[in-house]
């Protein structure tokens, strides 16, 4: 098993910052955010953060240039680019084969209550049926992430939109703190479903919260949360899970330069968790 992070809760680093840290701190790998706008981290003004998709192949290579000095592997873009983009998907794809990062993330579609259930499956089929001609041709792999809001939002449903296509073709980012709170299927079950078609693992925590009349979900630390992390260890390591393990930690807001929770600070924090388990389950 390896341990990276996914650059997303890393707002506050630049690329430079991001691929020292994971030296400092003994990181395998890094999952690069690609595409997400200066805005985001409360700069109107600024770049696309930490691959640009104005000029994909070049911020890509810079990245390469830096994780390599590091000893770090790019192992997947976090892009932000939706199942209709495949002209945006494909530059992106063409900048990671142009590093060799295997996979790239893009969205999969939301429910459209017009069109109704199993119709919006349909219709999101159809639309990563294109997307996977693209990442084959660029022989890099398309990877949707079990999320809320969109048709992967639980396990079953993940394994619904991708079942008719090849795990070398299509990957699942098991995205832990979303499985528990979205579509639960107790862990042993979810891993039956879904193991072949994970691509990599992220590592968050999250709770409810009641403000007044609103519940809220919350970013915890790491064993803070719902995620019965012992069973989720044991279940990779049950299956002689080799891939990733990408921390996803969003305390301090989504995006957010927070000094409160400096990536750094959060990164040490899972990844002592993470070799505490890796060691005793």
């Amino acid at each position: 098993m390896k341990l990276g992070i996914q650059s997303v809760c890393t707002a506050d680093l630049e690329i430079d910052g991001l691929m020292t840290l994971a030296k400092t701190i003994g990181l395998d790998g890094v999952e690069l955010a690609a595409g997400y706008l200066g805005r985001f981290r409360k700069e109107p003004d600024g770049p696309e953060w930490h691959i640009s998709t104005a000029d994909t192949v070049a911020s890509a290579e810079k990245a390469a240039m830096l994780a390599r000095a590091a000893g770090v592997e790019i192992f997947a873009f976090a892009s932000r680019c939706d199942v209709q983009e495949l002209e945006k998907f494909e530059s992106l794809c063409r900048a990671a084969a142009a590093i060799g990062c295997p996979n790239v993330r893009i969205g999969c579609g939301r429910y459209d209550a017009a069109l109704g259930y199993w119709a919006s499956m349909k219709r999101s089929r159809e639309q990563l049926a294109a997307a996977i001609e693209v990442g084959r041709r660029h022989r890099v792999r398309p990877v949707v992430e079990l999320h809320d809001n969109t048709m992967a939002d639980g396990v079953l449903a993940s394994y619904e939109l991708v079942r008719d296509f090849s795990p070398r073709d299509i990957g699942i980012i098991f995205d832990v703190g979303n499985a528990k709170l979205f579509g639960y299927q107790p862990w042993p079950q979810a891993f039956d479903i879904l193991y072949e078609y994970v691509s990599h693992v992220h590592a968050k925590d999250m709770a409810w919260a009641r403000e007044g009349d609103k519940v809220n979900i919350v970013f915890t630390g790491p064993g803070e949360g719902f995620v019965e992390w012992p069973e989720v260890m044991k279940q990779l390591k049950q299956r002689q899970y080799e891939g990733y393990v990408s921390i996803e930690d969003y305390r301090g807001g989504w995006c957010a330069k927070n000094p409160e929770w400096p990536a750094e600070r959060k990164a040490r924090q899972w990844k002592a968790f993470l070799e505490r388990l890796m060691e005793t389950c």
